[in-house]
This record gives C-alpha cells, sequence and structure tokens, in this order.
C-alpha cells in the first residue's frame, strides 16, 4: 500500500462516509513511510515507519485485503485476486505504484543480490550489515547514492558502479554531479563510471560483478539501483496504458469511465501538453486526493503545482525545482552558476524561469520556488537570483 492508495481510500471516507471502500494491498505489509527508508539502513526502529495500522482502517470501515491483483475486467467490473478472491466494485483507482527493475544477466538469480525499493529491502541490508564487507551498489542514481550515503557507518567497502559519465543522471547534469561525487569519494566510496554489469559470478551466492569493461569486483553483496517501474500486467488486455504507465487526464481519469489511476503507475496528460509521471510522495498525495474527488463526482482537476525534491548526500544538499526535466526541450535556455560552494543551473522560457537545479548550498531555494510559481521573469537577471539580499520584487 502506497501513498496514492492509502490517501484515496482516506479522502473517499470523507466524502462518503457510507461507501463500501475496500484497499487491494498487495506488499503485505500496513501503510509505511517509504521516504524514509534511508533511516532504517542508519538503525531506526521499522516500526516507526507505520503511518496507518491496521486499527485505523478497522475504525474507519475501510476494508483492507493482502494480496495482489491478477486481472482486471472493466466490462463485468471486477478484479481477481492472487488469493483467487474476486471483488466487484464500481469505481476502482489504480494506485499500484511502482516495482524496483532487476538485471535479468547471467547468474541474476545468485543469493545476496538485493533492491532498495520497500521496507523489507530495507531490513535486510541492515540485517547484513555486521556479516558482509565487499558490497557493489549498482546505479548511480538517486536510491544508489541514497544507500552509499546512508551505509557510511557500516565497515563496508563500496564502490558504486555507475552506468553513465557523473552521478545523479539523468535528473543531475554533469557539473552538479561532479560536486556529489566529491562528496562520495571523500566518503571513502570507490566510484567507477560508464560501466556496466555484465554478469554476476558464484555458486550459490554472489562473489563477484564482471563489468562490460572487463573488470572484476569482489562482492559478497550486491544492491541494485537501477530505478523504478509500474507492474500493470494485470491491465494488459486494457487498452489504458501507454509508455508503461496508465494515462489519465488531470481528473486522473482513463479512458474508461469508471477506472482512475495516480501515482508512480500513471501518467498525466495536462493541458499544456506535456506528460507528467509521480516523482515523490506528496505528487502522488495530491493526485489521490483529486482522484477521491472524481470519483465521487466532482469536477476536479490536478494541478501540477512547483515540484520540489531535496535530499542530502555526506555533506552536499541538492534540490530539484519545476519541471527540471524539460529542461532539454525546444525553446528552454539553460544558464548555470559554480562557485566553490554550489552549482545552479536554471531554465528559462522566453525569458520565464521554468525550472531549477541547485547542488551545495540552497541559499536562495524559496526565492526560486517562489520566482517559479509565479512564472517570473529573469531575463537579464540570473545573477541577482543567488544574491542573499534578493526578493521576488526584484524581478517583477
Amino acid at each position: 500500500m502506497g501513498a496514492a492508495g492509502a490517501t484515496c481510500a482516506q479522502q473517499l471516507r470523507t466524502l462518503e462516509p457510507k461507501a463500501e471502500i475496500t484497499i487491494v494491498n498487495g506488499e503485505g505489509l500496513p501503510f509505511y513511510l517509504r521516504l524514509d527508508l534511508a533511516s532504517i539502513l542508519e538503525g531506526k526502529d521499522s516500526s516507526k515507519l507505520i503511518a496507518r495500522k491496521d486499527d485505523y482502517w478497522i475504525e474507519n470501515n475501510i476494508q483492507v485485503v493482502y494480496s495482489q491483483a491478477v486481472k482486471l475486467d472493466s466490462k463485468a467490473q471486477t478484479v481477481l485476486l492472487e488469493n483467487g478472491e474476486q471483488l466487484a466494485y464500481d469505481k476502482l483507482l489504480i494506485a499500484s505504484g511502482a516495482q524496483a527493475r532487476r538485471l535479468t544477466c547471467p547468474g541474476a538469480e545468485l543469493k545476496e543480490i538485493a533492491t532498495y525499493r520497500t521496507l523489507k529491502d530495507a531490513i535486510k541490508i541492515y540485517e547484513l550489515r555486521d556479516k558482509l564487507k565487499q558490497v557493489v551498489i549498482v546505479g548511480g542514481g538517486i536510491l544508489g547514492m541514497e544507500v552509499a550515503y546512508a551505509a557510511r557507518a557500516y565497515d563496508w567497502d563500496i564502490t558504486l558502479l555507475v552506468r553513465e559519465s557523473h552521478v545523479g543522471a539523468p535528473l543531475i547534469d554533469e557539473e552538479g554531479g561532479g560536486f556529489i561525487q566529491q562528496a562520495l569519494e571523500q566518503g571513502g566510496v570507490n566510484v567507477i563510471y560508464e560501466d556496466e554489469v555484465a554478469r554476476y559470478e558464484g555458486s550459490d551466492k554472489v562473489e563477484a560483478v564482471v563489468t562490460e569493461a572487463g573488470r572484476r569486483l569482489p562482492a559478497n553483496l550486491v544492491i541494485e539501483c537501477i530505478g523504478v517501474a509500474p507492474d500493470l500486467r494485470f491491465l494488459e488486455e486494457l487498452g489504458i496504458i501507454e509508455g508503461g504507465r496508465v494515462r489519465v487526464n488531470e481528473g486522473m481519469r482513463t479512458t474508461v469511465p469508471t477506472l482512475f489511476a495516480a501515482g508512480d503507475a500513471a501518467v498525466v496528460k495536462m493541458l499544456n501538453g506535456h506528460d507528467v509521471t509521480c516523482h515523490n510522495w506528496n505528487v502522488a498525495i495530491a493526485q489521490a486526493r483529486v482522484a477521491a474527488e472524481a470519483m465521487t463526482g466532482r469536477d476536479a482537476k490536478w494541478n501540477e503545482g512547483v515540484y520540489y525534491n531535496a535530499d542530502r548526500f555526506y555533506d552536499q544538499e541538492f534540490a530539484i525545482i519545476g519541471p527540471w526535466e524539460r529542461r532539454t526541450l525546444s525553446g528552454r535556455k539553460l544558464e548555470t552558476q559554480t562557485t566553490s560552494e554550489a552549482f545552479r543551473a536554471v531554465v528559462s522560457v522566453n525569458g520565464v524561469i521554468e525550472s531549477a537545479l541547485v547542488v551545495g548550498d540552497k541559499t536562495g531555494n524559496k526565492l526560486l520556488r517562489r520566482l517559479i510559481a509565479s512564472r517570473a521573469k529573469i531575463e537579464g537577471k540570473f545573477d541577482r537570483l543567488f544574491d542573499p539580499e534578493a526578493t521576488a520584487g526584484a524581478f517583477e
């Protein structure tokens, strides 16, 4: 159960006190705070991450079924579960989230090859902290760096294997990745760039990672952090999947009147022509609330707002503000500033600020959020964006 499903159920109960509401929970765990998984690697009690225990759902007359959806019949309006149960519905929200991608190379079936996506994943990694020494983290994106940072207190020899030319790709550009790279290396992480896994070696458990470039990296634990993808096989026959996600409009509605989608499973076709996928917890919650409104016949639309995602790796902070993924589209102007304290990049369209990336000193991030929200004109004023004395009024 993720943020979208839990939030939608709560909102539905508020809107429709007498409705029959059922959550199909395929993960087998109570609703927990996925965004705080790194704290498990640092020794936090896993029970502290539980956001809603079963008692909460019982008190609110919401049924939770711990099973996996295997087939949805939109004509009969039923969903078949892995446990053999078949549930009928009037309206259904697809909030099945996303699962960790796995490599399918030779040796992928060996033991001690883990992923980092769920509470169970984090607990497993933490329980192995004193039993293993040589660890290879595959993937230099946000999750790979998060594991490397959280495991800094372990007595591990960590190698971070990065397919791209820098860490943080594709969200973080090369200059920004350089700041984080320095922090990783100062923390004792061996970073290998522009190489990837060719195969795993070992008899029962993994013993080594062999790369495409011919490197042989000893490993008694591999943690794959190579992204996530929705598992929508139970929807394959419905014709509502596009690009690996369920296409919805701004009301979280699919082309099937009784079906809605939100969170990682959805891609929203905005009226401005952009396709928007869910990047974080807050977006999933906002979409789920809109979905609940729409499922109860209300005219609700999701407002993309100003996306904000921040994290910290060793002594470096980074923040992505606004639709940074659109920076490569036509008509965008990218301006950058590099100092000893930070790397900053700002994207504008026809002089109007659209998004920003900041690695290092976060001074000015609040101002950037305000300017992006108000679609401020910054043409000819780029250098003033990071002036500690600057205010939004200077860009009116």
